[in-house]
C-alpha cells in the first residue's frame, strides 16, 4: 500500500480536516501540534488520514475536540502497534451517531469494490426503516440523502459521479472501510454472506443475507426471521425453478436484480411487510394479480426486463413511491390516483396512462413518459396542465427503442416543448433513450 511522507501527510490532514479553500495549510496553533500527532499515528496511509480528517472536521476546529480524538486512537491502539489503520477506523466508526452507523452498516449488503447507485442505497435504507418521515415539504428521500452527504463529508464513502443538479449520482466505499462494515454488520445486524458452495445453509439468527454465488437452492434458505435478501454477482442458475420465497415472511427488501429470471418468482405476495422490490435485467414478461397484495412496497424496480404485462392492481399498492417498469403493458389503463406518496414513475407508455390521474398524485417528482406513435403525442397534448404540482422537479420523453416503431416526425419536437411550456417547473430536455429513475 502506497504512503506519505511526513510533509504529504500533513498537507493531506488539512485539507480535510481544515477545509479552508483559500489556504490549505492555515491551521490554528494550538491544534498544530496536536494534529501532528494524530498524522503520525496514520503511517502515511492515505485512507486513515482522508477519514481522521473527516473524524476531526466533525470537531469543529477545537483543542478539545482534536484531544478527543487523539485520546481515542490511543485508547482503541492499545498496545498494538500494527494496526493503526484499524483502530483510525473503528475510532471513525465508534463516532458515528447512531443513525448514520446503521447507513453504514448497509455498505456490507454490496459487493467489494460496487458502484453503488445513490437512489438505490437511498431506497434501501428507507425500506430497512433507518430514516423517518419528516413533517412537512421534507421527504424520506430527502433525509436519508442528508445522510449520504454525512456520510461522505466522513470521509466514509467516496463519490463516484455527480448529477447536473450537484446531487451524488454514483459512490463506493475504500476496500478496508467495506471490510469494517461487513464485520460490524455481522456483529450488529447478524449479517451473513453465503459464496460459492450450493450446501451451505443460513444460520436462523441470521436477519439478512447476501449470496454471492452463481447456483443456488434457494428452496435450502428458509428463514422465518430474514429481513433483507439480496443477490449479487453474475447471473444464477437455480437448483429449482423460480424459486419460492414463501418462507421469508417477514423480508422487508429483495434483490434479484440480473439473475436470468423468465418467471416472476411465485409468493412475493404472500409477503406482506416487503417494501422494495427489484427484479430489474431479468427476462420477466409478466406480472400477476398477487402483486396487489403487497400494500406496504415502497419500490417496485423491473427495468430492462423489456415489455412487461402489468395488470391493473398497482392502485392497490397505496405505499408506493418509486415505480420503474420498461415497456409496461396493460389491456386497460392503469388506475394510479390512489397512489398519494408517488415520488418517481417513469417509462411509462402514455396508451396506458389515465391523464386526470397524473394530476392527482401530489407527491410526484420525476415523470417519464413514452410516445411511441401519433396518437400518443395527441394524447399527451391533451394531457391536464400540472402547474399546480410544484413537486415535479424533472420529466422526459422516451422516444422509441425500437427501429420499427413510428416515426416522430414535426410531433416529436411539438411535444417536448409542450412539456417545457405546461409542466412547470418539469425540466424537459430532449428526448432520450432512458426514464428518469437512475
Amino acid at each position: 500500500m502506497k504512503t506519505l511522507d511526513p510533509d504529504k501527510s500533513w498537507e493531506l490532514l488539512l485539507k480535510t480536516a481544515v477545509n479552508d479553500n483559500n489556504d490549505i495549510n492555515k491551521c490554528p496553533q494550538e491544534l498544530e501540534y496536536i494534529g501532528r500527532e494524530i498524522v503520525a499515528k496514520c503511517n502515511g496511509l492515505p485512507l486513515a488520514i482522508t477519514v481522521m480528517g473527516g473524524l476531526l472536521q466533525e470537531k469543529r476546529q477545537t483543542k478539545s475536540g482534536w484531544e478527543e480524538v487523539l485520546k481515542g486512537i490511543n485508547s482503541h491502539l492499545g498496545t498494538g502497534e500494527n494496526n493503526s489503520v484499524q483502530a483510525i477506523l473503528e475510532l471513525s466508526y465508534h463516532d458515528l451517531p447512531s443513525h448514520l452507523k446503521s447507513c453504514f452498516l448497509c455498505l456490507a449488503f454490496f459487493r467489494e469494490d460496487a458502484t453503488i447507485h445513490a437512489n438505490t442505497l437511498i431506497k434501501v435504507w428507507i425500506a430497512e426503516g433507518l430514516v423517518p418521515q419528516e413533517d412537512g415539504q421534507v421527504t424520506m428521500e430527502d433525509v436519508a440523502r442528508g445522510y449520504l452527504d454525512e456520510l461522505i463529508n466522513r470521509n466514509m464513502v467516496q463519490v463516484k459521479d455527480m448529477k447536473k443538479n450537484d446531487q451524488v449520482k454514483n459512490c463506493g466505499v475504500q476496500d478496508l472501510l467495506h471490510e469494517l462494515s461487513i464485520r460490524k454488520a455481522k456483529e450488529g445486524m447478524s449479517l451473513q454472506i453465503l459464496k460459492g458452495n450450493i450446501s451451505q445453509s443460513l444460520d436462523r439468527k441470521s436477519r439478512h443475507c447476501a449470496i454471492y454465488s452463481r447456483r443456488f437452492n434457494i428452496s435450502s434458505l428458509g428463514n422465518r426471521h430474514l429481513r433483507s435478501l439480496f443477490f449479487r454477482g453474475d447471473k444464477y442458475h437455480f437448483c429449482n425453478d423460480a424459486p419460492d420465497l414463501n418462507s421469508f415472511r417477514l423480508l422487508r427488501v429483495l434483490e434479484m436484480e440480473g439473475l436470468g429470471l423468465t418467471e416472476y418468482p411465485p409468493r412475493i405476495g404472500a409477503l406482506p411487510g416487503l417494501k422494495y422490490l427489484n427484479l430489474k435485467n431479468n427476462e420477466i414478461s409478466k406480472l400477476p394479480k398477487s402483486l396487489g397484495c403487497l400494500k406496504n412496497l415502497q419500490v417496485l424496480d423491473m427495468g430492462e426486463n423489456g415489455e412487461v404485462y402489468v395488470p391493473n392492481v398497482i392502485w392497490k399498492m397505496d405505499s408506493l413511491r418509486h415505480i420503474n417498469i420498461d415497456w409496461p403493458a396493460s389491456e386497460v389503463p392503469l388506475k394510479l390516483n390512489t397512489l398519494r406518496d408517488l415520488q418517481t414513475l417513469t417509462n411509462i407508455g402514455m396508451h396506458i396512462l389515465i391523464l386526470e390521474h397524473i394530476t392527482q398524485i401530489t407527491s410526484l417528482r420525476k415523470l417519464g413518459v413514452h410516445l411511441t406513435a401519433g396518437s400518443d403525442v395527441l394524447r399527451f397534448k391533451q394531457m391536464p396542465s400540472l402547474e399546480a404540482q410544484q413537486s415535479i422537479v424533472q420529466g422526459s420523453i422516451v422516444q422509441p427503442r425500437v427501429s420499427s416503431s413510428p416515426s416522430w416526425g414535426s410531433d416529436r419536437s411539438d411535444s417536448v416543448d409542450y412539456l417545457s411550456r405546461y409542466i412547470s417547473p418539469v425540466h424537459a430536455g430532449q428526448p432520450s433513450t432512458r426514464g428518469i429513475g437512475s
